[in-house]
């Protein structure tokens, strides 16, 4: 008889066996964020990064989902006219972490969701790392000269 394939989560915790390896919560990644990041924006529900790709910095919003007790992870990436859908789905055919989403205000966003259970803190740090990696495949695609200052990810 076989046993269960184990979750990321479970050789996760076999692998380090030290901090990390538990099961994180909201509170958890806000204190992750506040000492290994230094927010932009601190709200009870989300926090506000700038990440630096090819030389600009873009807004990254981590959401707390409460009522899906998940994480959302959301990369700007550029307004609606940087890129046609048609490259827009070929970058989503390269993307692993994160999907390229269109928002209702006309803002292309690098978008990663996952449930707080599945998640510990190196875990989350590796999420957020490779969401920020694929940001920087799309934006070779959409280029370098992005206008953000028109969307802002921060405002409600």
């Amino acid at each position: 008889m076989t046993a269960a394939p184990r979750t990321r989560h479970e050789r996760d915790r076999e692998r380090s066996g030290s901090e990390g390896t538990a099961m994180i919560t909201w509170q958890g990644i806000q204190r992750h964020l506040r000492s290994n990041h230094e927010p932009a924006m601190d709200e009870p529900d989300w926090l506000g990064l700038l990440a630096p790709c090819n030389g600009i910095l873009r807004k990254v919003r981590v959401l707390h989902l409460q009522d899906q007790g998940a994480v959302r992870i959301a990369v700007e990436v550029g307004g609606e006219h940087t890129m046609n859908h048609r490259q827009a789905l070929r970058c989503n055919q390269a993307l692993v972490a994160s999907a390229l989403c269109l928002e209702d205000r006309g803002l292309y966003v690098l978008r990663s969701q996952r449930t707080l259970d599945e998640l510990t803190a190196a875990s989350f740090q590796r999420l957020l790392d490779a969401v920020l990696h694929e940001l920087t495949m799309v934006t070779r695609v959409t280029g370098e000269s992005l206008d953000t200052d028109n969307y802002s990810m921060y405002a409600e």
